[in-house]
């Protein structure tokens, strides 16, 4: 009987808490044990964030598409949706980055659209419903600070392009220690990243210990991430296609078991 390919590994998972489980769960059917330490926290808003938020999702039935960019931006939305008495099955038309957002919106009974090839940003700007967009209302919906890239190509082709930042990030200081002394400890053989805040806050964390978070063969999704992981100093980086658990536990056996 064959082993499983990643028996004995130990990886870190730095997902926020309460979001790790389906990764763990994919690398342990490799064979792999998880070290789960968030290096990405993900925070409801506050205050006057939180009030226009709030307006911005009463400004999506006049919309003629929406874009979500995370499962996380879904997830908030459609609690700020839900807490306003808004009904999203009269949303207009969805954009979904990738295979995980798509399946949170699934999960809510909304059907959306997807890159037909790759998972990111980019790919979605591919797709033949959002080449044209003189006259139309497009909303970007997402955490805040994010990337501007989309929003400023679908403008460039005629979009009336607005944004709704339904949560923010943060970094919890408390993983610090912990990440440390697991890699004192030696007690690491990859790591996961899926996304450029959570491996910025990871190189932070990891304080005096960031050469041998460096040293740690990588995973992460997409072409973008994997570029800006080696401009970060990581030795051994791996490309996903996309950030699906599944997706990403086997790039990092297939890449990194010979």
């Amino acid at each position: 009987m064959t082993a499983p390919p990643l028996l004995g590994w130990r990886v870190l998972v730095p997902r926020p808490t309460g979001q790790e489980h389906a990764l763990c769960a994919a690398l342990a059917t490799l064979g792999a044990e998880s070290a789960a330490i968030p290096a990405l926290s993900i925070d409801v808003l506050i205050g006057s964030a939180r009030r226009l938020a709030q307006a911005q999702v009463v400004a999506i039935k006049a919309c003629h598409q929406l874009i979500f960019v995370s499962a996380n931006a879904v997830r908030h939305a459609i609690a700020l949706a839900h807490e306003l008495g808004e009904d999203i099955t009269a949303w207009p038309p969805c954009h979904a980055v990738g295979p995980a957002t798509a399946m949170a919106l699934a999960a809510e009974g909304i059907s959306a659209l997807s890159p037909l090839v790759g998972a990111s940003g980019r790919a979605l700007a591919q797709r033949p419903e959002l080449q044209q967009l003189d006259g139309q209302r497009l909303m970007i919906i997402r955490g805040s600070g994010g990337r501007r890239w989309l929003g400023d190509t679908l403008s460039s082709r005629g979009a009336e392009l607005s944004y709704c930042e339904v949560y923010q990030r943060g970094c919890p200081k408390s993983s610090a220690m912990p990440l440390r002394r697991c890699l004192r400890t030696g007690r690491l053989n990859a790591a996961i990243a899926t996304s450029a805040a959570m491996l910025d806050n990871l190189l932070m964390l990891a304080g005096a210990e960031v050469s041998t978070l460096r040293a740690l063969p990588l995973c992460v999704p997409g072409q973008r991430l994997l570029e800006r992981s080696r401009a970060a100093g990581f030795q051994q980086v791996a490309a996903a296609p996309n950030a699906a658990a599944k997706s990403l536990v086997s790039a990092l056996a297939e890449v990194f078991i010979p």
